[in-house]
């Protein structure tokens, strides 16, 4: 008897957990506001059916949602009050500026721990006023004043490709351009000029770091007190070892110098983003922003957002172009005539005016996605009609990139790059091509990416003669984090001058 007593509570115990379980089940199942909502039971049931597919299947939760919506339509429930769309409407109606739509927190809290940076602020009244801050530096007036810091590190990509080649050896396109994306971001937002690019097989420990940093982008999200423990792991890893990030310490010791003093601006030998975030503006009546953490938060947003995904685009289309002999005769013989002596300086604006050197920045964008997954907004602050369906307010909506380019109705053999479908003055594309995102929250850094793909692959494929090495098609096939993340082996190139036009 005392032993029946005494399990009593602990059995009392169980049975309200599992009677409050069964309860919310019931609910979720049938009288959640999502229920009339098409989609698996067990997503409508628990919020672990997302992270089985994104954490334990490696990113597989885009290729499982073609399935779904191929056997539900074009809105699924994909988890306890988620709903994901596709199609282009719905994407607009999500990320419009008429349906100013917060960041769902549960995605992005791991990133705001400490200062959040403009990628971070859910509410897009808190981003704006940041945003103001920094649009200047990204403006077209401001990139085509700093050309030359790109062309720069451009002409130290080529001359680091070429050295490859006069070694015999083939050249790590992927890391190539990853290295050459964050000194870019070093150069034209920070005004630091550093060398990741001669790190031996491009392979500099800080673009290691960060390209495994996004591998782990899902794992975080799902269990944020693991980027906890990696944080404290890094920390550590420096305190024992303070040469390997040095360079940072420069760096946040020069951001620092701007917050205390911000007349040091004004001894940096061009502009950078803390020209605009620091320094006061009366004729705007903005007086600066002098937080330290603020300030560094958006160094480390900005190295991160600004070197991935321009990379990824430019082996996307170095690979394309390398694996389709007629589509690179194409762009080399454009690209000879409308610069026919290597040795001049061609510039942006004239490298823009180029139609098929264009289509093949557009398709590579399409068929890279830049961010390919889901970016979940949360309904505020009244219910929404989204593609025609009306969503209650509180619920978390999304649309990912690629169910638009991937559409077989819009682009025939979706999976083909084909720069032929940008050409013949079809303007009406455009609008599918949703790498940027949409709306009050689309990518800052727009015209510095376009800058890029633009000069560097004018560049590279007009100085160089490249062919692929010991790479395939299925070493292009990708995983989804928060960006696409390969798991094939690393593309690779042999490199040679070009002398003349291949046949």
């Amino acid at each position: 008897m005392s032993a029946l007593l005494s399990s009593f509570p602990t059995t009392s115990l169980l049975g309200s957990i599992a009677i409050v379980a069964l309860g919310v089940l019931l609910q979720r199942l049938f009288l959640h506001p999502l229920s009339r909502f098409p989609g698996p039971k067990v997503a409508a049931a628990t919020w672990w059916y997302m992270t089985y597919y994104e954490v334990f299947k490696d990113g597989a939760m885009i290729e499982h949602l073609n399935d779904l919506h191929a056997r539900y339509g074009p809105v699924v429930r994909i988890s306890p009050n988620q709903l994901h769309f596709k199609g282009l409407e719905a994407y607009t109606d999500i990320y419009s500026n008429s349906n100013r739509f917060i960041k769902d927190s549960r995605t992005y809290c791991f990133i705001r721990q400490g200062s959040p940076a403009v990628f971070s602020l859910l509410d897009v009244r808190e981003a704006k006023p940041r945003r103001d801050y920094l649009s200047p530096i990204f403006s077209r007036r401001a990139l085509l004043k700093l050309e030359p810091v790109i062309q720069a590190k451009v002409d130290g990509l080529v001359q680091q490709f070429r050295q490859y080649g006069e070694a015999g050896k083939p050249a790590n396109i992927r890391r190539g351009y990853r290295s050459f994306t964050t000194e870019v971001v070093f150069a034209y937002c920070f005004g630091s000029d550093e060398d990741y690019m001669s790190a031996p097989d491009f392979a500099h420990k800080a673009v290691r770091s960060s390209e495994a940093a996004f591998d782990y982008f899902l794992v975080f999200v799902h269990f944020p007190w693991m980027y906890v423990l990696v944080r404290w792991m890094v920390r550590l890893a420096a305190w024992r070892q303070p040469q390997s990030s040095a360079h940072l310490e420069r760096l946040r010791a020069k951001i620092d110098g701007f917050a205390d003093d911000p007349q040091l601006l004004w001894q940096e030998p061009q502009e950078t983003m803390f020209h605009h975030l620091v320094a006061p503006q009366p004729e705007t009546g903005r007086e600066g922003i002098r937080s330290k953490s603020i300030l560094w938060a958006e160094a480390n947003n900005m190295v991160g957002a600004g070197s991935e995904t321009t990379a990824s685009i430019l082996t996307v289309a170095t690979f394309y172009v390398l694996n389709d002999a007629s589509i690179r005769k194409r762009l080399v013989t454009e690209l000879v005539e409308a610069w026919p002596d290597v040795d001049m300086q061609v510039g942006l604006e004239t490298l823009e005016k180029l139609p098929y050197l264009t289509a093949v920045i557009k398709e590579a964008l399409r068929v890279g996605h830049g961010i390919v997954g889901p970016l979940p907004r949360i309904v505020t602050p009244n219910d929404a009609i989204i593609a025609g369906h009306a969503v209650p307010a509180g619920t978390v909506v999304a649309a990912g990139h690629s169910f638009i380019h991937l559409d077989p109705v819009v682009f025939p053999d979706p999976y083909a790059f084909c720069p032929d479908r940008w050409l013949g003055g079809n303007k009406d594309l455009d609008q599918y091509l949703v790498v940027f995102s949409r709306g009050p929250r689309q990518c800052i850094g727009v015209n510095l990416a376009w800058s890029e793909l633009y000069l560097v692959l004018g560049n590279v494929f007009r100085k160089l003669e490249m062919e692929l090495h010991d790479t395939t098609i299925e070493d292009m096939q990708y995983r989804c984090q928060l960006t696409p993340t390969y798991r094939g082996k690393m593309p690779h190139c042999t490199v040679a001058p070009r002398k003349e036009l291949s046949g």
